[in-house]
């Protein structure tokens, strides 16, 4: 595609450079390019026309894909780069052989563009027989995420081996491109490693984009968001508007004043509606992209975020606030570089100052696959590439070799992976956890996968009762207990254990005394034991109500409804036989030894979340694993430590997990189970508790 000097983009001061990677795919048979630059220059739009344009004009026969993190965000592309107000701004309009699935013979022609995302070209992938839809003529572009996930590292890797094994076949030509808003030695290096050259690494500079300065609130920041929240919610339509809010530690506030908020999971239709309709928007969870809001003014960014985090003090995954990095602020300005409205008239107010963005990272995030993820990314490695030492595989590196090998520790003691070739083979337990994960709940937490698989190959004979109980716990685990219902109140006054007993049902209700789990149970089963139907009694202008039951209790019925549709699922895979409606509580109703089964597949899945609870009062509990005392968090329905320091000896109870105050570690969630299940557990598993929680990083 010639250069329009009508249309400067800021990607063009780089252009010759690219060209000139174009010009030797050819003649490298395989090669790999890095194009790194800031939001908003033009990457994913007018240089991937431009990019389409030269593969076409250089790659005799070879199609391009590209791939994106976001399911919305690839939707709205495909659209985007089709319409007439896009194509208006090129010299020459793109073909119409855009198309975001392969043809039905899974060989996508040369010519064509597929626009697609990463979750779907990973299924299509395993569907095939671990093939590409495409041959070995092809330019294949992966937009690499600003925060990693575990999907991201795997596509990369098999991306890579694709590349690789294009050598071997006749007059190949190959070129896999990445773009990226960050600079990533790592990525440079694996490139390097499994492709054998160099790759192309063309910089967009951060200034070719239009500058927009910071304006700073101020340490009176909230009162200032609250009143701008005020203004907006008084709005009616988004006429001259628009003010969208970063500020997620003040969702709740926003959402009672009628602040709608914008998810990345959220359908396409609602997404546009949103966008189009409403004055003023809240980003939620899952936007790690700008869209166009036409009119958009105002965009106020919070300097913190909350998010799981592994910490290698104590080595293990906690729920931390962190500062955002500068190109996550950078992401966030682009969301005003693209509203169509001059600089001079745009406003970026912001919870920090200059000074404090001088001192946020600029360096690459390893996000949720190393952190939050890191047992999934490892199990997941292990099952894509098994039998291959874990530096032998085509996946960036970790950037903690150590605490990489602590987590395949982890993965072995949990009976998920074995020793296999050079390297560790899946067992049935990690298998089935891993298409868990991939065909039922994309979201899937690590231990509930493992508690529930390992739970329906230890099942035997039993009672499907047993297994209805282990999967109405997982959903409450996977959704969150204190997102379920959790105690408001005064925090010095928990109510007591018949209180609680007489808001519950079922199992749960004679459990209560155990903790969180059971008590949620209770209340979900008190709340829907009539049938499936039972929550609809909840609903108010198409949307789920909160309840109070008492002046203590909080029930979050939305999250209800979200655990009813993860059993049915769950029930679904499992092949779980099913009851009518009225019968939950007899259908559920469990023997001494079902509770003891289900309890030691607890300890089992959750032997690295135990606190142990001493026998003397003034002594604090301490988490098994890095032995570093941690109070219980906030919310929790009864004081369990209190109740069972009332004991002789110590005990032992699962959490889902940690918290970091200030310098405090809090528990969250704890659930008491039985001493003797711990020596219970090591006979049946045949590993030591103490000795497979032991972690080599903090001993």
């Amino acid at each position: 595609m010639a250069s329009n000097e009508t249309h400067k983009f800021p990607w063009m001061v780089k252009q010759e450079q690219i060209d000139r990677f174009f010009d030797f795919v050819e003649g490298h048979r395989v090669s790999a390019a890095i194009i790194q630059g800031p939001p908003a220059c033009g990457k994913s739009t007018t240089m991937l026309a431009h990019l389409f344009a030269q593969a076409q004009d250089k790659v005799s026969g070879a199609p391009v894909a590209y791939i994106l993190p976001s399911s919305l965000e690839a939707v709205l592309l495909a659209k985007y780069i089709l319409s007439e107000d896009f194509n208006k701004q090129l010299p020459v309009a793109m073909p119409n052989n855009i198309v975001t699935a392969p043809p039905e013979d899974y060989a996508l022609p040369g010519g064509h563009l597929l626009v697609t995302r990463y979750k779907q070209i990973l299924e299509w992938f395993w569907d095939n027989d671990k093939r590409f839809p495409f041959g070995n003529r092809a330019v294949v572009m992966m937009d690499i995420e600003m925060n990693p996930t575990t999907d991201g590292e795997i596509l990369l890797g098999h991306i890579l081996d694709w590349a690789s094994s294009c050598y071997k076949t006749e007059n190949p030509a190959a070129a896999v491109v990445l773009t990226s808003t960050f600079a990533s030695p790592r990525t440079e290096w694996i490139l390097d490693y499994i492709i054998g050259r160099q790759p192309d690494v063309i910089t967009i500079p951060t200034d070719a984009v239009p500058a927009i300065n910071l304006h700073p609130m101020g340490e009176a920041w909230q009162t200032a968001v609250e009143q701008m929240v005020n203004t907006a919610a008084d709005l009616e339509s988004p006429q001259g508007r628009q003010i969208i809010f970063g500020i997620r530690s003040m969702m709740d506030m926003m959402s009672e004043k009628g602040i709608k908020l914008l998810n990345g999971n959220d359908p396409l239709d609602h997404t546009l509606a949103l966008t189009k309709s409403q004055p003023s928007l809240v980003l939620g969870e899952g936007l790690d992209f700008s869209l166009f809001c036409k009119g958009l003014r105002t965009f106020v960014s919070e300097g913190t975020i909350n998010e799981q985090h592994l910490d290698r003090s104590i080595c293990q995954v906690v729920i931390c606030t962190r500062y955002k990095s500068k190109l996550e602020i950078l992401r966030e300005k682009s969301w005003l570089l693209k509203s169509g409205v001059p600089r001079e008239n745009v406003v970026f107010y912001t919870t920090f100052s200059h000074n404090e963005f001088e001192r946020f990272s600029d360096s690459e995030s390893t996000g949720s696959a190393y952190n939050g993820d890191i047992s999934w990314t490892m199990l997941q490695r292990v099952a894509e590439w098994p039998s291959i030492p874990l530096n032998s595989m085509p996946v960036r590196r970790a950037s903690d070799a150590a605490v990489a090998a602590e987590y395949m520790y982890r993965l072995s003691v949990l009976s998920c992976v074995t020793p296999s070739g050079e390297g560790h083979a899946v067992t049935q337990k990690g298998e089935l956890a891993v298409l868990l994960k991939r065909h039922t709940l994309q979201d899937l937490d690590f231990r509930v996968a493992i508690f529930v698989a390992s739970a329906h190959i230890h099942r035997g004979h039993r009672r499907p009762n047993a297994m209805r109980v282990i999967i109405r716990l997982a959903a409450l685990l996977q959704v969150g207990l204190h997102t379920v219902c959790h105690k408001v109140g005064d925090p010095q006054r928990p109510p007591a254990l018949e209180e609680v007993r007489q808001m519950c049902r079922g199992v749960g209700a004679s459990l209560v005394q155990k903790g969180a789990l059971w008590i949620a149970l209770g209340l979900w089963q008190a709340t829907v034991w009539q049938g499936r139907e039972s929550l609809r009694s909840y609903l108010t202008d198409g949307a789920f109500r909160m309840d109070y039951p008492a002046e203590w209790l909080v029930l979050n019925i939305s999250a209800m409804d979200k655990v009813q549709h993860i059993v049915a699922a769950l029930e679904k895979v499992f092949k779980v036989p099913g009851f009518e409606d009225g019968q939950e509580l007899s259908a559920t109703e469990l023997t001494a030894d079902e509770i003891t089964f289900i309890e030691r597949e607890l300890v089992s899945a959750f032997r690295h979340n135990l606190v142990v609870i001493p026998k003397e009062n003034k002594s604090s509990l301490f988490d098994a694993v890095s032995l570093k005392n941690v109070r219980i968090g906030e919310g929790e329905i009864i004081d369990a430590q209190k109740e069972y320091q009332k004991g002789e000896a110590p005990h032992v109870a699962i959490y889902s997990h940690l918290s970091v105050k200030g310098n405090r570690y809090l528990a969250h969630d704890i659930t008491i189970v039985p001493n003797y299940l711990i020596s219970e557990v090591e006979e049946h598993t045949g590993a030591s508790i103490r000795e497979s929680i032991a972690s080599t990083i903090t001993t």
